[in-house]
């Protein structure tokens, strides 16, 4: 499984609600797309999800605090993968 780095994908939205954007690796068509966006609003606490084909990307909108894990388990019971990110920053 792959382990999910949650500072910069995850974002206060202006609700009371977070989002999540996870890199999904995989999709070939629309339906691909469909698949995602059905297995993660499927999880608890997720008010929107939206995948984009060409960007690669699922972007999550949750009611309260983010579930990273259990998105990232979605994608990959879907037939998918999360691509890991690290990002270093100099300080």
């Amino acid at each position: 499984m792959a382990s999910v780095v949650l500072q910069p994908g995850v974002h206060p939205s202006n609700s009371s609600g977070t989002r999540l954007s996870l890199p999904v690796e995989g999709m070939t068509c629309a339906s691909c797309v469909g698949r995602v966006e059905r297995a993660l609003k499927k999880l608890p606490g997720v008010d929107t999800a939206a995948v984009n084909l060409a960007t690669e990307r699922a972007d999550i909108t949750f009611t309260g605090l983010a579930d990273a894990q259990a998105a990232v388990r979605a994608i990959e019971g879907a037939g998918y993968a999360v691509r890991e990110e690290t990002t270093e920053l100099a300080i």
